[in-house]
């Protein structure tokens, strides 16, 4: 356990995500030590020691959940009765029976149990933070976010779990952006959603495309589009009554004023006036970082994580219900 003010650290699952925050883990000064588990004892990396004995594991001060997203809960269920720190990569639930059941679990559990959705971490939220939380964007009217590739067509998506999960591609991209949205508008309610689902490339049983849109209920328009059935394609646009905030990948830009006119008096695109660059796949690397930083900061000072955040992160897969 906790020795001179380093942890130890255990980690469900050894490749892909695992994989990568195996070797963010590895790289901290705040870990002493790691060890994986994995059913049958396999590691994509030899540098880590491997236990196909997850009970192991409890020896540790935290805990990583990494494995295939339907495994997330049956784990979280598993390791109740841990005293130490639980970080559950998202998300954390595939029903509304597990989200009841987690919520129902003791408060002293629940209050060490963190579920990632590190987007909240990135540059480009904070962007977006900024922008919504001051006057320059006015009232927000509509969010349209659109994050797409072609895993669907690489060799790897058709015998991976990807290709048969029960909610596709909506579990594993699309809740980061509903789980910003109900942080950055506050936003408590989303069984009111619409989801659309589509198998577009005919590869596995899952939707490998997946749009989620507001239904008018709510104080903001918003779609959420997300694919792994096209070429790469990541946008994100915010309108509000006095400015306009876009961003492709790599340029963040905000439009404004909005009275902007041409020679002969209409309204026009209002100028460029704010530009920042920020590489998608660079940001999102660092807020992986900056995440389990988070949470091993908070390991070590032996904080509580809100019962409002776990709320929330349990909320962002209502739609998919």
């Amino acid at each position: 356990m906790n020795t001179l003010g380093k942890l130890s650290v255990g980690v469900v699952g050894t490749r892909n995500h695992a994989a990568r925050l195996i070797a963010l883990l590895g790289d901290s000064q705040k870990v002493s030590s790691l060890i994986a588990f994995h059913p049958e004892a396999v590691s994509a990396n030899s540098e880590i020691c491997v236990t196909s004995n997850i009970n192991e594991l409890t020896e540790c001060d935290a805990i990583v959940i990494a494995s295939p997203t339907t495994t997330h809960f049956p784990y979280i269920k598993k390791f109740r009765n841990y005293s130490g720190y639980l970080f559950v990569e998202k998300p954390a639930v595939s029903s509304l029976k597990e989200e009841v059941a987690i919520l129902e679990m003791p408060n002293h559990f629940k209050s060490r149990l963190y579920v990632n959705y590190n987007f909240l971490f990135s540059d480009i939220y904070s962007e977006l933070k900024t922008l919504v939380q001051s006057s320059r964007l006015g009232k927000p009217v509509y969010l349209s976010i659109e994050s797409c590739h072609g895993l669907a067509f690489k060799s790897s998506y058709k015998d991976s779990w990807r290709s048969s999960s029960s909610y596709g591609v909506g579990e594993v991209v699309s809740v980061h952006f509903l789980n910003m949205v109900s942080q950055l508008f506050d936003i408590d309610d989303f069984d009111i959603l619409k989801v659309s689902g589509f198998n577009n490339s005919g590869i596995g049983d899952a939707f490998d495309t997946v749009l989620v849109s507001s239904d008018g209920n709510l104080d903001l328009g918003f779609s959420v589009l997300c694919s792994y059935a096209t070429p790469y394609n990541f946008n994100i646009k915010l309108i509000g009554t006095n400015a306009i905030l876009h961003y492709d990948g790599v340029r963040l830009c905000i439009n404004e004023p909005r009275d902007t006119f041409d020679s002969e008096g209409r309204f026009a695109s209002p100028p460029t006036v704010y530009e920042k660059i920020i590489h998608h796949g660079e940001a999102w690397r660092k807020s992986l970082s900056v995440s389990i930083n988070y949470f091993l900061d908070k390991v070590l000072n032996r904080e509580d994580f809100s019962e409002s955040h776990l709320r929330r992160a349990l909320m962002a897969m209502r739609p998919f219900y």
